[in-house]
């Protein structure tokens, strides 16, 4: 078989076709090559995620009121119609309208109470 059609190594001992190879041993549990995913888990159970640190920020910082004063009614409507085309609510298409302009915000989702 020409070289370049042959399978990669694998950094895992013994690690071919018939013979599944054994998992690193070490505090984690031990598995076979199909438990590589498995196995990843396991290691970085407890670990400290940057996203969802990120977006427990969100959700933790304090709430405040806010409102536009003034704002000519023409410019409400095509705001309330905008948010209706688009089926999210008023604070959604705030939000929406913030990530376009490039600001990074979680999903809607994310920062809903109702999914934490």
């Amino acid at each position: 078989m020409a070289p370049y059609k042959k399978k990669p190594r694998s950094i895992l001992p013994d690690d071919d076709a018939n013979t599944p190879a054994a998992i690193p041993t070490g505090p984690y549990q031990e598995g076979t090559v199909t438990d590589k995913a498995a196995a990843i888990s396991g290691m970085v159970v407890g670990k400290a995620s940057e996203h969802l640190a990120w977006v427990d920020s969100f959700r933790k910082a304090d709430r405040v009121q806010m409102s536009f004063t003034a704002v000519p009614e023409p410019i409400r409507d095509m705001f309330r119609a905008r948010a209706t085309e688009m089926g999210l609510d008023l604070k959604g298409y705030l939000y929406h309208l913030l990530r376009q302009d490039g600001h990074p915000l979680p999903s809607q989702k994310e920062l809903d109470g109702r999914f934490r």
